[in-house]
């Protein structure tokens, strides 16, 4: 059945019988084409969003329907349903490529997934919406309990699993894709719970009979070596599901949802309650890019601890601009945010102004172009060299993106001005497509967020740690952060700090290095609060202007750092304005500090 077919049917059905004369007709049937062009309709290709039967080969066909019709398009579902995806073609259920001016209108439907399938896979297409709707995981890829006792000579903890959870398979990680095999640990906090890695190597049964008790006993793999925090009737647990949690599908991490090179995206009132891996994927786009209302929190009224077993947003690569705003992030295994890009290695230096390199992590390759701006650290220094502009890029193998093991190719890089310090070994990141332009507006946050790019964070409350930081891996090192009017609380991810400026960039010898320098720039928090710790390491230009530390834990600690200026902080309800009140590690940064 063709679109305008089967929307002509649809509305003729509902349509009263009448006597109409061939032109009414001609003119009824030239309007029907017209609306129906630019919508394809899920339900009129078979969805019944029940609940019950397999939306996946319905909801499969409206998409390939969708690729048919002229922008601008629009896939819609009906208000309220929900759709029960069993099976489908492909690991995302809805794959977009290459469209323009295309819509997918949820009207607040839920998207029960198999835990094999993924959401949306989004790539190459221009000023494209995604609204109103949820997704949600059956089986899910976790179960809760308590904890019910605790034996660390035998290294395992024995779990009662809640009454609103299937029974999990027994056993250990499968070794199939699975990125990491872990459980977490929920710890009472000062405001939230604290989450703590537990490393798996089993799960058995407690002792004879104990599976119809719903008690089963989870032995910690060698990576687990605290015991002493966990406390038998106190301490809950996420633990993962066997063959589900953890595991990569497709190629890639395989997130929920993955945009990744499109120009002009926006994700409007979206909720995701729970993912097996990854939640979103935002890579390499262009133009503007706006998450407004996308909550990737547990399922509102339930009782569930987990929403997603790794990060809520991975953020890599970017021109775009990126925005957040009024979102709820809570209940990610790993962090809330990871803004960063990938770092290269520079393999050999052909002269002072072309260098072969070699991107580190060899997935979700990042290229680079000519204009770009082009950043390098000096490992054996210490420090950063100015950045350049590019002016060539010849790579030395063609990239394919289907293939998930393939390495990133390597690359002869010519830029302008001349860098005659780098030399192999150094690191290098497209500072271009480094997330340059990103604002985080108005959220809450309860998990740990890694910033190693420059943003803004403005009217937020992050019950959580912020670390701004760069490393081997990961970078290029934050600059240009904003931190404006926002609330900071301890929670997950620190006991005692809020927010950390660090450098782990790794020396010569491979083990983190003391840069000789600032390496962090340009840093501004104003008008904040903050419940704990604010520790600062290798800054220039920084300027803390009316935030309030709250005591007995709020302090701020400041160390090789230059061009500091402060201004009207607070301790408590005293004004910061000797140095005694501040934690200082050296003199030359003692020196630089002007307190107005």
């Amino acid at each position: 059945m063709t679109v305008i077919s089967a929307c002509l049917s649809n509305i003729l059905s509902r349509t009263k019988r009448c006597c109409l004369s061939g032109i009414a007709l001609l003119a009824i049937s030239r309007s029907i084409t017209a609306a129906c062009a630019s919508e394809v309709s899920a339900h009129d290709f078979g969805a019944k969003g029940d609940g019950i039967s397999d939306d996946g080969p319905a909801i499969q066909r409206a998409v390939k329907a969708l690729s048919q019709v002229k922008p601008p398009c629009t896939l819609k579902f009906e208000r309220g349903k929900v759709y029960r995806i069993r099976t489908a073609e492909d690991t995302w259920l809805i794959r977009l490529s290459g469209l323009r001016e295309v819509t997918i209108e949820g009207n607040g439907s839920t998207f029960l997934l198999d835990p094999k399938t993924r959401f949306l896979h989004m790539t190459g297409c221009a000023k494209a919406v995604v609204r109103g709707l949820s997704v949600d995981f059956d089986p899910l890829p976790f179960v809760d309990g308590v904890v019910v006792a605790a034996d660390p000579v035998r290294r395992s903890i024995d779990v009662r699993i809640y009454d609103d959870y299937s029974m999990p398979p027994l056993g250990g990680p499968t070794g199939v894709r699975e990125q990491a095999y872990f459980a977490m640990l929920w710890h009472p906090g000062p405001h939230r719970l604290i989450g703590e890695h537990y490393f798996l190597r089993d799960t058995q049964e407690a002792y004879p009979g104990s599976v119809r008790e719903r008690i089963i006993r989870a032995f910690a793999a060698p990576e687990t070596s605290r015991f002493a925090g966990i406390r038998p009737g106190v301490t809950q647990i996420s633990l993962p599901v066997r063959g589900i949690a953890h595991r990569m599908e497709g190629h890639g991490a395989s997130p929920v949802f993955v945009i990744e090179e499109n120009a002009d995206v926006a994700c409007y009132d979206i909720e995701i309650w729970s993912s097996p891996l990854f939640a979103v994927k935002v890579a390499r786009n262009r133009g503007a890019c706006t998450f407004r209302r996308f909550h990737i929190r547990p399922k509102p009224g339930t009782r569930r601890l987990t929403s997603s077993w790794r990060d809520g947003f991975h953020v890599k690569g970017n021109y775009a601009r990126l925005l957040w705003e009024e979102c709820h992030l809570e209940g990610m295994n790993d962090d809330s945010f990871n803004t960063a890009t990938h770092s290269s290695r520079v393999i050999e230096a052909v002269s002072a102004s072309s260098i072969r390199v070699r991107q580190i992590f060899p997935l979700g390759f990042v290229p680079f172009q000519k204009g770009d701006r082009l950043g390098a650290y000096d490992v054996s220094g210490r420090r950063r060299l100015g950045a350049v502009r590019v002016v060539r890029v010849e790579p030395e193998e063609p990239v394919n993106r289907t293939d998930p093991d393939r390495p990133a190719p390597p690359l002869k890089i010519t830029f302008s001005p001349a860098l005659p310090e780098i030399e192999a070994g150094d690191l290098v990141w497209n500072e271009s497509s480094a997330n340059p332009n990103t604002t985080i507006r108005r959220c809450k946050i309860m998990n740990s967020c890694r910033f190693q790019s420059p943003v803004r964070v403005e009217d937020c409350e992050i019950t959580a740690f912020c670390w701004f930081y760069g490393d081997d891996l990961e970078g290029p090192l934050p600059q240009r952060v904003v931190i404006k009017n926002s609330r900071f609380r301890l929670g997950r991810g620190n006991p005692e700090m809020v927010i950390s400026f660090h450098s782990l960039i790794s020396g010569a010898d491979g083990k983190i290095a003391v840069p000789t320098e600032p390496v962090i720039r340009d840093v501004v928090l104003e008008n904040n609060t903050l419940d704990g710790r604010l520790d600062i390491r290798y800054v220039s230009n920084l300027r803390l202007i009316k935030n309030r530390l709250l005591p007995p834990g709020g302090e701020i600690a400041i160390r090789q750092s230059r061009n500091i200026v402060m201004r009207d902080n607070r301790l408590g309800e005293d004004l910061l304005n000797k140095l005694e009140m501040l934690t200082i590690e050296d003199e030359p940064t003692r020196r630089a500090i002007s307190i107005r």
